[in-house]
């Protein structure tokens, strides 16, 4: 059994407030402007650790005055390839994960035929 809130239909899904909830307007926009503000922060994020790889051994030319982790950067080969490497890959999978939503296209004509 049903239970039924107003004469004319069926009972709307409630709120935990227990107002009755209406379907957001600004969803779709919402949705879309976090997957692009995702999208730059990882590209950002990448973008920060190739800047560290090219200029860390600018700023760690005097090993006891810089931080261990800028001199690490700036003189071993396996920690800066590593870097390269996961910022190409994170730059990959924020294009893959966080693309853009589709375009809608336009309707097709009322007679129209194929695929």
């Amino acid at each position: 059994m049903r239970a039924v809130n107003d004469p004319g239909g069926e009972g709307r899904r409630r709120t935990p407030g227990g107002r009755p909830s209406r379907p957001s307007r600004f969803r779709p926009l919402l949705a879309a402007l976090v997957q692009r503000l995702l999208f730059w922060l990882a590209c950002a994020a990448s973008a920060g650790l190739l800047g560290l790889v090219l200029f860390a051994p600018l700023l760690a030319r005097e090993p006891r005055s810089a931080p261990r982790w800028l001199v690490l950067f700036g003189h071993d080969a396996t920690v800066r390839r590593t870097a390269v490497a996961s910022a190409l890959g994170l730059v990959v999978t924020a294009s893959i994960f966080f693309r853009a939503p589709p375009t809608r296209k336009r309707p097709r004509p009322p007679g129209a035929v194929g695929a």
